[in-house]
């Protein structure tokens, strides 16, 4: 399983901002651009979600970028995730069982469910306040610091490779005038 680029972007997107101007100081998208190594167009695409879910505004004008709508500690991970890429679904019959004839007899699709339900209860369960302060959430949530720590053998496993899509977490896009 991998969470999308998109939502793990939305996040550093969210982060950048909460560190270099939160809610008292527009942050222009060109800065954010050159700090986090993602393209301008890229970010106006995942700022133009996380506006409609109201966790962004724009400020027009010479000073202007984007600022938070509440406080960090007022924005669920969750949130953003869900502004950028839409419900977290491990498998499509969790949410529409539906559409396979086989979920009302599926031994895993209860297993399915749960998944689902933890990663949904974990993302919800933390705000953009308590990503930034990695040490004390790495120790409050039982991970070992040095896995926090990138190592000198090669790329980050997190980001690295683009091998079969097979295992990735599948995503519903869910329309946000639903919300």
């Amino acid at each position: 399983m991998k969470l999308s680029s998109r939502a793990r972007y939305g996040l550093r997107l969210m982060l950048d901002i909460v560190r270099h101007g939160g809610e008292a100081t527009p942050v222009p998208l060109a800065a954010v651009a050159q700090r986090t190594d993602l393209s301008h167009g890229y970010l106006e695409q995942l700022s133009t979600g996380l506006r409609q879910a109201r966790l962004l505004r724009g400020v027009a004008g010479r000073n202007g970028g984007y600022m938070l709508e509440r406080a960090p500690s007022a924005i669920r991970v969750g949130d953003v995730v869900q502004a950028a890429i839409g419900e977290v679904c491990l498998v499509e019959c969790v949410r529409e069982p539906s559409i396979c004839a086989r979920a009302s007899r599926c031994e895993t699709r209860v297993l399915y469910c749960l998944l689902n339900q933890k990663i949904e209860d974990v993302l919800n369960s933390l705000t953009l306040a308590d990503l930034m302060d990695t040490e004390r959430l790495a120790r409050h949530g039982g991970i070992d610091p040095q896995v926090l720590e990138s190592g000198p053998d090669g790329p980050d496993p997190c980001t690295a490779g683009h091998g079969p899509r097979r295992g990735r977490l599948r995503i519903r896009k869910r329309a946000l005038a639903a919300s």
